[in-house]
C-alpha cells in the first residue's frame, strides 16, 4: 500500500508513487485525505505533471474524489503532454478499450508508443505484444523482441517470459537456449503463469534443460493454480499417466473439469477418464474441482474489491 502524503515540498508523494510503480507491483492501493487531494489539485493547477497524473488516477478510481472518467482523461492528457509515461499508458488504455472515449486503436497505439518511449516497462511489453500479433501494427517480431528486451531489462516478468520464448524459438532474434531458460526461470519465479507453463514444457521434453518430469509437473501446477488452461490440461494428463508424480485419477479429473469450460479437449479427456473411475471417485473429484473454483472466484472478487487500485507502469 502506498500512503500518499504531501509535505511542504509537495512532490514527495508523487515520487513515492512513481518509485513504487517502478518496483513492478501489479496494483497499489492509495489512501488519501481531503488535504492530500487539495494539495494535489493546487500542484496540478500549476502544471506539476506528477500531480496531474495522480489526479487522473484518483478521478478514475474514485479514491478521494468522485469517480469521473472524463476528468481522469483530462488530467492524464495534461500529464502525458508533458512526457509523463504512466499518464500516457493510462490514455492508451482508455483509447484501446473505449473507456470514457470512443474506442480508437490508432490513437491508443500512439499513446502506448509514447509511454514505451518514456520508459514504462508495461507499455514496452504491451507494444511488443501488439507487434508480435500484428494487431493495429505490421507484424514484426524484431520490433516485438526490441520492446520486450527493453521491458525485460527493467525486470518486467511478462516481457522476460515472452522474450524467453523468442530466444528459445529463434523468433525475431538468434536462437539462444541458455538465455531462453534463464529468462523463463526469472519470469516463472516472478509468478508469470505463461512462463511457468513454458518452463514446465521444456523440462517435460528435455529441451535446453535435463528432462525432469517432476519439475515439469511442479511448474505446470503453479501455472494451473494461476489459471492457465493449457497448464491445467497438462497437469491433469500428468496425474492420469503418473508422470512426475504418483498416478491420481481424482486429481486428473479435477484439473480436466476445471479447464473444461475453456478447453473442449479437456472436456473430452474428462469424460474418457470417467470410464476408469468409480462413482465415489468421480464425486470426490467434482468436489475438489468445485472447491478450487470457489477459492479462485473468491480471490478474483477480493482483487476487484480493492479500493483505489491503480495499474503499475
Amino acid at each position: 500500500m502506498v500512503r500518499i502524503t504531501f509535505p511542504l515540498a509537495a512532490l514527495l508523494s508523487a515520487q513515492i508513487l512513481a518509485a513504487s510503480a517502478a518496483a513492478g507491483a501489479e496494483h497499489k492501493q492509495i489512501n488519501v485525505t481531503p488535504a492530500d487531494v487539495s494539495d494535489a489539485q493546487k500542484l496540478a493547477e500549476h502544471g506539476d505533471r506528477e500531480a496531474e497524473n495522480l489526479l487522473g488516477s484518483l478521478y478514475s478510481t474514485g479514491e478521494g474524489l468522485p469517480r469521473d472518467q472524463q476528468k481522469a482523461l483530462y488530467w492524464w492528457r495534461k500529464a502525458a503532454d508533458q512526457g509523463h509515461a504512466i499518464a500516457a499508458l493510462h490514455l492508451s488504455g482508455a483509447y484501446l478499450y473505449g473507456e470514457g472515449v470512443t474506442e480508437d486503436k490508432k490513437e491508443g497505439l500512439k499513446w502506448l508508443r509514447k509511454a514505451a518511449e518514456g520508459g514504462s516497462p508495461r507499455a514496452q511489453w504491451t507494444l511488443g505484444t501488439f507487434y508480435s500479433r500484428g494487431d493495429g501494427l505490421p507484424k514484426d517480431m524484431k520490433q516485438a523482441v526490441k520492446w520486450w528486451r527493453k521491458s525485460a531489462d527493467q525486470g518486467f516478468a511478462k516481457a522476460e517470459g515472452d522474450l524467453g520464448v523468442a530466444y528459445g524459438t529463434g523468433t525475431g532474434t538468434e536462437k539462444n537456449m541458455p538465455e531462453s531458460v534463464r529468462l523463463l526461470h526469472k519470469a516463472a519465479d516472478a509468478g508469470y503463469a505463461t512462463a511457468q507453463l513454458n518452463l514446465g514444457t521444456l523440462y517435460s521434453a528435455g529441451i535446453g534443460v535435463p528432462e525432469n518430469k517432476s519439475a515439469a509437473a511442479q511448474w505446470w501446477r503453479k501455472a494451473a493454480d494461476g489459471g492457465n488452461t493449457t497448464a491445467q490440461v497438462n497437469l491433469a494428463t500428468a496425474y492420469a499417466k503418473g508422470e512426475g508424480m504418483p498416478r491420481d485419477l481424482a486429481q486428473a479429473y479435477m484439473w480436466y473439469d476445471i479447464s473444461a469450460t475453456k478447453s473442449p479437449e479437456a472436456a473430452s479427456l474428462r469424460e474418457s477418464l470417467a470410464h476408469f473411475m468409480t462413482e465415489s471417485e468421480i464425486t470426490h473429484a467434482k468436489h475438489l474441482s468445485s472447491e478450487w473454483k470457489k477459492h479462485d472466484m473468491e480471490a478474483i472478487a477480493h482483487e476487484f474489491s480493492i479500493p483505489g487500485s491503480i495499474s503499475s507502469p
